[in-house]
C-alpha cells in the first residue's frame, strides 16, 4: 500500500494533485472484486467524492448512500492545500460528465465532442 494522498500533500508542501479514475476494463475490475456496471461505478465515485471532499475540508462526515455508509469520518491531519488538493478527472459518458460537473477541478478529455 502506498502513502495516503493527504500525507503526500503534506510532505510535498501542497504540490499534490489527484487524478480520479473510476474504472476501466470490467474483467480487470471483477478480478479486483468490483462487480458494478459502468453507471453504478460513477454513482459510487460520486458518493466517495462527496465524503472525501467533506473529510479533507476538515469536517466530520456522516454519510449514508447506496454504496457507502460513513459514521464520524474525519482526518487527523488536514491537507496543506485548502480546501483540498485539486481533483483531475476524465470521461466522456453522461455519467462521467455528471460526476465531473459536481466534483472535479480539472476536466481531462481526448478532444471528443461534448
Amino acid at each position: 500500500m502506498g502513502f495516503p494522498p493527504i500525507f503526500v500533500d503534506r510532505i510535498s508542501k501542497g504540490r499534490l494533485l489527484i487524478n480520479v479514475v473510476t474504472g476501466g476494463d470490467p474483467v480487470q475490475l471483477a478480478g479486483d472484486g468490483l462487480h458494478l456496471s459502468h453507471d453504478d461505478r460513477y454513482d459510487l465515485t460520486d458518493e466517495f467524492l462527496s465524503v472525501w471532499r467533506g473529510i479533507v475540508s476538515e469536517k466530520t462526515v456522516d454519510f449514508k448512500g447506496n454504496y457507502l455508509d460513513i459514521k464520524g469520518g474525519k482526518l487527523l491531519f488536514p491537507p496543506v492545500q485548502k480546501p483540498y488538493p485539486p481533483l483531475w478527472f476524465g470521461g466522456s459518458s453522461a455519467a462521467a460528465k455528471r460526476v465531473a460537473a459536481k466534483h472535479i477541478d480539472v476536466y481531462l478529455t481526448w478532444g471528443e465532442y461534448f
